[in-house]
């Protein structure tokens, strides 16, 4: 399938805060266009985690698009923003919820083109280490994607209430590790992996890191679907010479001679023709 190429256009740009209301983050320059933006963020509370209620950035529509929230680990989510014309290069992620007194989010945010603008979620999954501690966070495995070329954007957060630091390293896959730098008030770490894959082939997306300790994480992945359509071959423009060469026939002239004075004119246009093109 041919067409548009997925780049990456900016990004990740990374934001933090310690409240339970807001994460600002801002982005290098004004998103393009028709663009995707894509949203990796974790929210962790000292008794309840924080969720992501709403995203608010002029001229971009947000929509989640997966998440797992367990208070054992931080709430993680990923969440999509399709660029109209004359976008703000603030963004505001809106927090509900969360208990305890102290919060660590993190957020981490890629502009893409070459992504559908509607319609562009494909697969997706979750993840989490459940009730015990791990240092390999995995994002869980989706179902096969349905088309060959694609973006793999999967995100794992841990959560440490020690002074052990959890940042990320290791992406699996062949993914890109983006973000995972620890982020820590002293007394509680946390970490947000940003994992980015583009793919030309369909198949089952998943990735994961190493957390720098053995702790609580919870991870998702989505993958997201090229705006490629498949491109018509070039046309010839020799190929209605060629057509009526083929269709010569000594049936259809009263002698031979005429034939072959026929057979030899549109010969010598179809050589003609393909040397101006530049065919063989």
């Amino acid at each position: 399938m041919n067409g548009l190429a997925i780049v990456r256009v900016q990004g990740n740009a990374r934001g933090t805060s310690t409240n339970n209301t807001s994460i600002s983050v801002t982005l290098s320059h004004a998103p393009a266009n028709g663009n995707l933006l894509v949203a990796t963020i974790e929210c962790a509370g000292s008794s309840t985690n924080p969720t992501v209620s709403s995203i608010s950035q002029t001229r971009v529509t947000w929509t989640r698009q997966q998440g797992y929230n367990s208070n054992d680990a931080p709430d993680t989510e990923i969440w999509a923003g399709v660029v109209s014309s004359g976008a703000s290069n603030s963004i505001t992620i809106n927090l509900t919820g969360g208990t305890g007194g102290t919060y660590m989010n993190v957020a981490n945010i890629s502009e893409y083109s070459g992504l559908l603008a509607s319609g562009f979620l494909d697969q997706t999954t979750t993840n989490s280490s459940g009730s015990g501690k791990s240092a390999s966070a995995d994002t869980g495995t989706t179902v096969t994607t349905t088309q060959p070329s694609e973006l793999w954007i999967g995100t794992v957060t841990a959560y440490d209430s020690s002074s052990r630091a959890c940042g990320m390293s290791s992406p699996t896959n062949g993914f890109t590790l983006l973000d995972g730098a620890n982020f820590a008030n002293g007394v509680y770490n946390v970490s947000n992996a940003y994992l980015e894959k583009i793919v030309s082939t369909t198949g089952t997306a998943n990735s994961g890191a190493t957390v720098a300790t053995s702790t609580y994480w919870t991870g998702c992945i989505a993958t997201f679907k090229t705006s490629a359509t498949p491109t018509p071959p070039p046309s010839d423009p020799c190929a209605a010479l060629q057509a009526a060469l083929d269709a010569l026939s000594p049936g259809d002239f009263l002698t031979e001679a005429e034939y072959e004075q026929a057979l030899r004119y549109f010969t010598a246009q179809l050589r003609a023709c393909r040397r101006k093109y530049g065919y063989p």
